[in-house]
């Protein structure tokens, strides 16, 4: 699909998204721009900030990062809801 992308536009911007580190080192390797990995940054941002709290001793970056993350959650689950998804 890259190279085919690449041949109609060679000049166009390839975003890649993987779950593994040897998927998102291939998409490199065949020619992506940027790789996305959502656990390893979603990782890295509670890292980030769980560090700051044991530093500080301060919850506000955690609770910030809950407060935002509850937002994206409410959001999706009402879009699976109006799309009919059931849990």
């Amino acid at each position: 699909l890259l190279e085919y992308a690449r041949k109609l536009n060679p000049k166009i911007a390839v975003f890649g998204r993987s779950h593994y580190y040897q998927g998102a080192l291939m998409l490199y390797e065949n020619g992506a721009d940027y790789v996305i990995m959502p656990y390893v940054v979603s990782t890295n941002i509670l890292l980030q900030s769980t560090a700051k709290y044991l530093e500080t001793g301060k919850l506000s970056g955690l609770v910030s990062l809950g407060d935002e993350f509850m937002l994206y959650l409410r959001e999706k689950a009402r879009e699976e809801r109006q799309a009919g998804v059931r849990v």
